[in-house]
């Protein structure tokens, strides 16, 4: 039978006796046509160099059968060495297709490329020469750098420049570094960085040195190098006396102590860490040298003085910084008012009282106070500004309850009046949590800031620095010793615990003054870091002027009282 026709019969059969019998019914077979191959158009030999590719090379492929769409395309080297069949790249559609050949790198010699085209039943190849030329080493390449001046303790910025090579990766291209003025600029003073093809250089000369250093970069593949050179002038300049900012006059009690004090120093010349810090009291009688103690580190640094016991009256305390050779002071005036303290002060204030900015917003969250807070949904954006009548001039800290999920959304600015603006550090220590937490406003981290404020109406503006920093509530206090650690309310304020004594037996005591018809609870925590307060017994009502508790724990414990509404 032939293929592709189609055949018609009859079938008979003979008995024993040789009998035929009746044809059968007319039987129909049609015979298979016999599979073609697919087809596929040559390819011209190639050459090329070592560590460059072939151009799309285009071919036709085709079936009597099959669509184009259908066939299936595969490659193969003869040297896999020098062409891998990974490196053989197959593009186009239909039945116009294309490759792309590219040699392994750094290698040269001769494959034979067969590319076979298949229907699933039949295949068919085709092939072409591909010669890979070998090449010279040719050197890497570093691109040039202008000439740089700058001023004596300063650095240049990062200079960007370009290196490469045609053989060799610049991943493993080496950099390297020289001065020819060493004194000025050593060789650690110049620091590389970027990567792959962009890279950085920075220049920093030695302290208090000035005069001109070639600087030379070097690149090299490691047979070949090139470099390139730039001047770096370094002029000296006059020595600027150190700045300090003012610190506000402080009133405090008989044998109380300020709360650390913040104030910034910095110089034009040297680092902050590189200055020193000084100071005096023009009353020693009241105010001992010793007894000024100065904190912090780099620019923000802190200041806390203490009285001698039982002493009153006023001095004259001068914070001074030096550079070495220039220096600058300031002075504040220290009151301290005889007998007690100054009538401490506590006024919480809600978030979302104040007069807000867009697109500072009140927001919800159950665990807020009255189920709201405020934040900001864009960086250094809106603001909030909270009108307070402060009802004695003091000292102020102000605390707020907030909401720092990371490190992205941990800080506001702040300003008094219109004064200087802080930056208010939400999280201290990098303490991020996704529960409120209190902190006192500060200066970036560097310890409390305190304000003076005389009696009167005085305008906070919480300004936005980073999205999404929650504020849920001000406390304004006099009080340096007093750590909110609860929501307050203005019909909730926390009491003054006027004293504390110790019984040899194991009890503590605490005493508080109380108003008729208020009703008093006591809180206790062992770590001030614990998220809540323990009630210590039932709530007490008053019963006249003054309220106690007795405790008779042992061990170490933080308490306070509150004001039940």
């Amino acid at each position: 039978m032939n293929a592709g026709t189609t055949e018609f019969f009859f079938v008979t059969a003979y008995n024993a006796l040789r009998v035929e019998s009746a044809p059968s019914n007319l039987i129909t077979y049609a015979v298979p046509a016999a599979n073609i191959p697919p087809t596929i158009s040559g390819i011209a030999d190639q050459s090329i160099s070592a560590n460059s590719a072939t151009p799309a090379l285009s071919f036709t492929i085709g079936d009597a059968e099959t669509p184009a769409s259908s066939l299936a395309l595969s490659g193969a080297s003869s040297n896999p060495s020098l062409i891998p069949s990974g490196n053989i790249v197959f593009g186009g559609s239909g039945t116009s297709r294309t490759v792309t050949v590219s040699p392994a790198a750094n290698q040269s010699g001769i494959a034979t490329i067969t590319l076979t085209v298949s229907d699933g039943s039949a295949s068919t190849s085709t092939s072409f020469t591909l010669v890979v030329n070998a090449i010279g080493n040719t050197p890497p390449t570093i691109s040039s750098i202008p000439d740089q001046v700058i001023a004596a303790n300063t650095a240049t910025a990062r200079i960007p420049f370009v290196i490469g090579d045609l053989e060799t990766a610049v991943t493993n291209l080496t950099l390297s570094k020289a001065s020819s003025n060493p004194t000025l600029v050593p060789k650690s003073g110049i620091t590389f960085g970027g990567s792959g093809s962009n890279r950085t250089v920075k220049v920093t000369p030695a302290t208090n040195q000035s005069g001109i250093a070639t600087i030379t970069l070097t690149v090299s593949d490691g047979s070949l190098s090139t470099r390139t050179s730039f001047a770096v002038t370094v002029n000296a300049g006059a020595n600027t006396p150190p700045t300090i900012s003012s610190i506000p006059d402080q009133i405090i009690g008989m044998n109380a102590a300020t709360s650390p004090i913040a104030f910034v120093i910095s110089d034009a010349e040297t680092p902050a860490t590189n200055l020193t810090l000084s100071s005096s009291s023009s009353n020693p009688v009241l105010v001992p040298g010793a007894n000024i103690v100065l904190g912090g580190s780099g620019s923000n640094r802190t200041v806390k003085v203490t009285p001698a016991a039982n002493q009153s009256g006023t001095a004259m305390i001068t914070i001074t910084v030096s550079d070495g050779s220039s220096s600058a002071g300031k002075s504040f005036l220290l009151t301290v008012n005889p007998g007690p303290a100054p009538t401490f002060v506590y006024l919480p204030l809600e978030a979302e009282s104040a007069t807000l900015v867009a697109p500072m917003a009140v927001a919800a969250d159950s665990n807020a106070s009255q189920g709201q807070f405020i934040q900001s949904s864009t960086d250094n954006s809106g603001t909030a500004t909270y009108s307070v009548n402060i009802p004695v001039s003091a000292t102020y800290l102000i605390w707020g309850r907030t909401l720092s999920l990371d490190g992205s959304q941990d800080s506001f600015f702040v300003s008094v009046d219109g004064g200087a603006e802080f930056i208010y550090a939400t999280a201290l220590n990098n303490n991020w949590t996704n529960a409120w937490q209190w902190t006192a406003v500060n200066s970036n981290a560097a310890g409390p800031l305190t304000f003076q404020l005389a009696a009167g109406t005085h305008n906070i503006v919480f300004r936005s620095r980073e999205s999404n920093t929650g504020l849920d509530q001000l406390l304004i206090t006099n009080d340096p010793s007093f750590v909110p650690n609860a929501i307050f309310s203005g019909t909730t304020p926390p009491v003054r615990i006027s004293s504390i004594t110790y019984d040899p037996a194991g009890s503590v005591t605490l005493n508080w003054p109380t108003v008729p018809g208020k009703t008093y609870r006591v809180v206790y925590k062992t770590k001030l870091s614990d998220s809540a307060w323990i009630p210590l017994g039932q709530d007490l009502p008053a019963g006249g002027t003054t309220a106690s508790r007795s405790d008779y724990a042992v061990g170490n414990r933080f308490y306070s009282v509150i004001t039940l509404p």
